[in-house]
């Protein structure tokens, strides 16, 4: 039962609203069950969000059907899409916003949590209807943290999660941000189908993309087989050719065979002169270690006569110390008893000055009584000269000068009003001025930023513009608009070249190197969302040589025709190429249109797009069939804003003289009221200085009749006081103190008694340290005779040292001279070498080797000599040794391709077959989709425009495969491909949301989110686009669809199953952190009686 809620009870009472306590109160309101079973799996139940961008605490229920989130800009409604994406583990770059996870954390604080409730799946992990998945996100962190029904989870097992529930965050079709909808009008066509198949059968996306790398391996295969063949073919006539040309190599073989035999014992003789070097130095080494190990002998007694030194210079040394540190012990007890003794000297001279006052201070007590009597009588003959004030006159004088105040404020409040409006007039003044400067500069100036003046949208570009002026470090990194950077002296050519360039493009800036885009564009685009375009720095080449365009009729290309910023001109080629669109400012003739729309000799077309007169036309070839070409012809429209020669238009020129005209107007009567607030203020000025007269004469005579009050009452206070010091005196001078004299007394002799006995021990301390002294005088002595040996013996020791060092330095160097000669490199080498002789190998040099040796020859100087006379007979002889080689490689390269090619040719046999079958499966299918698309498409564009359709281009290669949208927005006119030259930017905006509708239909993802897709479109087209939307969305076996729009029309359809979510901010909201019930707070179909 639907019902009406009274909003007004959740609002507490105001001074203009009082709750009547008289009505009856009606029944609480209860909050509905959502009923889960509506939802299809893996759809989105509800949201909730703490400290997420705008949100500090908020929850969305949700439809399982359509629901639409509308609100101002800037209240949150994309704030719903991020955290939709963020929190099932989608990645940052999905939104289109920050790529930075702490962004999306509200400001001021260090945590951020999302939770989303989806409906389960019967095949998951859980065995609950639903399943709650909390993101946290942790400023300082760079992952987020992640729980499904409160056990923690990887980010990896939720995107898993979300990949089995077929949610596709990354799929355009399936989850459109509002960053994002320029990205998918842009998308290419072989993209835009992957997107599409993907939202409706992931599985026929791995077909297609596995027919892709099949057909890749087969064109790869089919090449290398028909490149084997023709190669084996080449290799069999060759080896025909060489068979003839090994009989002349024979002997040349042999010789061959002899020399490396002989190279082969080269490592053996080698070895053999090594080793005997390496007795040579064994001998060296050995005679060396024996003169060193006689002369350690020799040196042991002066070691063991110096250890002996050490050891007694160490005893003295330690006798020094212990003595030295007696010393130090006693001179502290002598410096303790002196300490004592001046403490008794100060202690003594204390008691004697107490006993001094006690004896003297009966007669100053006296002396101070009589001072105090006389200070009193003194002070009372005073006060009895002065007359205390009547208070009546006080409180007169006080009230008159209060009201005289009052007035002056009164007219101090008025010379301030008219300071105020003054200050005021002044600064319109200087406005006005400026204005009226400004106005006429913009007269004179050869500066364009005007011209962002002429469109509200242009604000934020001429912001931006200005921004970068006044910051040095930008300038050079951003370059300004082309509108105002790139101009044309002909009116023609502006309006060719305002038609060629987008708009979005014709207000962006330019960043100079795309290498400063982290450092400087994203914190200008954080400041000023605009456009920005890099410079690519692609070759610029054009289809027709400049020299060649006369034949064709053209005057150049339209970029021969501007001038301004060369970079900002470069970009304009690179985006939207128009150093290829060459023009003509007469219409052509027909022969010279038919030239042009036929192909070249390479087969191609000469100009894709061209200008003659007011018309631009596209060229295009058909990618099916005949490959028919086919042109679209548009009329371009009068420019008088725009890529002017001059920064403003006569009809600006106009707007801006008149508003000069309407300021000085402005500016006069600001003068004549600025002269009367003048003559106003001079007269209360006047009347102001005869009060503040007043005033002050008055204040005196207060001030001396408080002054006469004020000394009346210290006086008589002075006068108590005194009586109250004649009173202790008194008191004070009864006291006896001879009793306290004698005691004092007493302790002045226990301190002369206690000072005789510190001169005692004084004398016995002297005593020590004198013995002390004695004692350490004597070690010194011995210490210093002991030091004197031990260094005479150092030197003595420094010699045999010397000595040692030098017969070590001898031994060491023969000894690792002998051990490097042991297994040196070359060695190693010798020994490897050997080592990688076959046994059949070693078995031959034995045989050789034996032989020399038996006759005395088997040394480096004869195998040299006997390999190169071997080398130089093998020179002499006659032979081809590039033939034999020749032969070797062509019969080896022969034999390996009839190895490997009969394995090719079953390999792409293979892949022609699972491509084959693959195909039969997929084909159909996707046709089938596709066509039903497109008969949806067409349907709903019957609408909007005169006929839509939807083309699965199938290409010769699968790569090449591709969907493409044509519509017509007029009978009159061909079906054309959707793109951003045909199309305005309201119409391509109706064909990307109607062929979003479309795919509701046929989508297998669980939900669908599109955010502010309806931007740019006329009210009559949102209209019929929002009444589409509603009915596919709201239609039975549907997924669940979120629409995010900033603004509804009136008299819109609505169905019963969608759910509009209204979004609201401001201090006005009722806090849910503080009231936990606010948190629904108006979910009007949330409730029952």
């Amino acid at each position: 039962m639907a019902t009406t809620i009274n909003l007004d009870r959740f609002v507490s009472p105001t001074k203009d609203r009082q709750i009547s306590t008289s009505k009856p109160a009606r029944k609480r309101l209860k909050i509905t069950a959502i009923d889960t079973e509506q939802f299809q799996p893996g759809s989105i139940i509800k949201i909730k969000l703490w400290n997420f961008v705008t949100y500090s605490l908020a929850e969305f229920t949700l439809s399982p059907s359509l629901n639409m989130i509308i609100g101002p800009n800037g209240s949150g409604k994309s704030t719903f899409v991020c955290a939709v994406c963020l929190g099932l583990a989608g990645k940052p770059e999905y939104i289109g916003r920050s790529s930075k996870l702490e962004d999306y954390i509200k400001n001021g604080e260090d945590q951020s949590v999302v939770e989303v409730t989806l409906k389960n799946v019967p095949e998951s992990d859980f065995n609950t209807d639903t399943i709650l998945i909390k993101t946290t996100i942790n400023r300082g962190k760079k992952k987020p943290e992640y729980a499904i029904n409160g056990s923690t989870v990887t980010e990896t097992y939720i995107r898993a999660f979300v990949k089995k529930l077929n949610i596709q965050l990354d799929n355009l079709c399936q989850f459109l941000s509002q960053e994002r909808v320029e990205e998918f009008a842009r998308l290419k066509s072989d993209k835009l189908l992957e997107e599409t198949i993907r939202s409706i059968d992931s599985s026929m996306l791995t077909s297609l993309e596995k027919l892709k790398t099949l057909q890749t391996t087969e064109i790869s295969l089919q090449k290398d087989v028909d490149l084997k063949n023709k190669k084996l073919q080449e290799l069999t006539a060759q080896r025909e050719k060489l068979e003839g040309a090994v009989k002349a190599l024979k002997e040349y073989e042999h010789l061959k065979k002899e020399i490396e035999i002989h190279q082969l014992l080269l490592p053996y003789v080698k070895i053999k002169d090594h080793k005997s070097k390496v007795q040579s130095y064994i001998r060296d080494f050995r005679e060396a270690k024996q003169k060193l190990k006689s002369f350690l002998q020799d040196k042991k007694p002066f070691i063991k006569a110096k250890n002996s030194l050490e050891k007694k210079q160490a005893k003295y040394q330690a006798l020094k110390q212990d003595t030295n540190s007696s010393l130090i012990n006693e001179r502290k007890k002598l410096n303790s008893i002196l300490n004592d003794l001046g403490k008794g000297k100060e202690e003594i001279i204390k008691r004697k000055k107490q006993i001094e006052y006690y004896e003297n201070r009966t007669k100053k007590l006296q002396e101070s009584i009589r001072s105090t009597e006389k200070e009193k009588e003194d002070k009372i003959a005073s006060l009895e000269t002065l007359q205390l004030p009547d208070q009546q006159t006080l409180d007169e004088i006080t009230n008159e000068r209060n009201t005289l105040i009052e007035k002056e404020s009164n007219i101090t409040t008025k010379i301030r009003s008219i300071d105020s409006r003054v200050a005021t007039i002044n600064h319109e003044m200087m406005t006005l001025d400026r204005q009226q400067q400004e106005r006429k500069k913009k007269l004179t100036t050869k500066d364009k930023i005007g011209i962002l003046d002429s469109q509200n949208d242009l604000n934020i570009v001429k912001q931006a513009v200005l921004h970068i002026r006044a910051n040095p470090e930008l300038q050079g990194k951003f370059l300004e608009p082309p509108i105002i950077t790139i101009s044309a002296d002909d009116m023609t050519i502006a309006s060719y070249l305002n038609h060629c360039v987008e708009f979005n493009t014709a207000k962006a800036l330019t960043l100079a190197d795309s290498n400063d885009f982290e450092k400087y564009g994203e914190p200008l685009l954080k400041k000023f969302p605009i456009n920005l375009r890099e410079i690519r720095n692609v070759p610029l080449d054009v289809p027709v040589p400049r020299e060649n365009l006369r034949e064709f009729g053209f005057e150049g290309y339209l970029s021969d025709f501007i001038h301004g910023t060369p970079k900002v001109k470069r970009m304009l080629c690179e985006i939207h190429k128009i150093h290829t669109i060459p023009i003509s400012r007469r219409e052509l003739s027909p022969s010279q249109l038919e030239t042009l729309c036929r192909p070249n000799q390479q087969n191609s077309i000469y100009f894709r797009r061209f200008i003659h007169g007011n018309n631009f036309v596209n060229v295009n070839k058909s990618e099916y069939g005949t490959r028919q070409i086919y042109t679209n012809s548009n009329t371009i429209k009068p420019n008088k804003k725009f890529y002017l020669g001059s920064g403003l238009s006569e009809e600006m020129k106009e707007s801006v003289k008149q508003e000069i005209i309407t300021l000085s107007s402005q500016f006069k009567e600001r003068q004549e009221e600025l002269g009367m607030l003048s003559s106003k203020k001079g007269d209360h000025k006047s009347e102001i200085s005869d009060v503040q007269k007043e005033i002050k004469s008055l204040s005196a005579r207060h001030s001396e009749l408080n002054s006469i009050r004020n000394s009346h009452s210290f006086i008589k206070s002075t006068i108590e006081r005194l009586e109250e010091r004649l009173q202790e005196l008194n008191n004070e001078i009864r006291k006896d103190v001879s009793t306290t004299i004698d005691t004092v007394q007493g302790k002045i002799n226990e301190l002369v008694k206690n000072q005789t006995k510190l001169l005692k021990a004084m004398t016995e301390q002297m005593n020590n340290i004198k013995d002390s002294n004695d004692e350490l005088f004597k070690a010194d002595i011995k210490f210093f005779e002991a030091y004197n040996l031990n260094v005479s013996m150092n030197d003595v020791i420094a010699f045999f040292n010397e000595k040692e060092q030098e017969l070590s330095q001898d031994y060491t160097e023969k000894k690792n001279k002998a051990d490097q000669m042991r297994k040196t490199d070359e060695y190693n080498g010798w020994i490897q070498q050997i080592n990688s002789y076959s046994s059949s190998i070693k078995e031959v040099l034995n045989d050789y080797a034996t032989k020399y040796q038996d006759e005395d020859k088997f040394d480096i100087q004869t195998i040299t000599s006997i390999i190169s006379n071997l080398e130089s007979r093998a020179d002499l002889s006659n032979h081809d040794e590039s033939s034999l080689s020749i032969l070797k490689d062509t019969i080896e390269k022969e034999e390996e391709l009839k190895r490997v090619l009969p394995a090719d040719v079953e390999s792409l046999k293979i892949t022609k077959n699972q491509m084959k079958a693959i195909s039969n499966v997929l084909v159909p299918k996707l046709d089938e989709v596709i066509t039903k698309i497109s008969s949806k498409f067409a349907s709903l564009f019957t609408n909007v425009g005169s006929a839509g359709q939807v083309y699965l281009d199938k290409a010769q290669l699968y790569s090449d495969w591709q969907i493409e949208i044509r519509v017509k927005f007029r009978d009159n006119a061909a079906l054309s491909k959707l793109d951003s030259h045909t199309q305005s930017g309201g119409e391509r905006a109706v064909s990307t949301v109607l062929y979003m509708i479309a795919l509701q239909e046929f989508t297998s993802a669980p939900f669908r989110v599109v955010d502010e897709i309806n931007q740019g479109m006329d009210s009559r087209n949102e209209r019929i686009i929002h009444k589409a939307m509603v009915e596919n969305a709201c239609a039975e076996n549907t997924s669940q669809y979120f629409l995010i729009t900033p603004k509804l029309l009136t008299n819109l359809h609505y169905h019963e199953k969608m759910r509009i979510h209204c979004v609201m901010a401001g201090s006005w909201i009722p806090d849910p952190r503080k009231d936990p019930n606010m948190i629904r707070f108006g979910e009007t179909s949330n409730y029952i009686i």
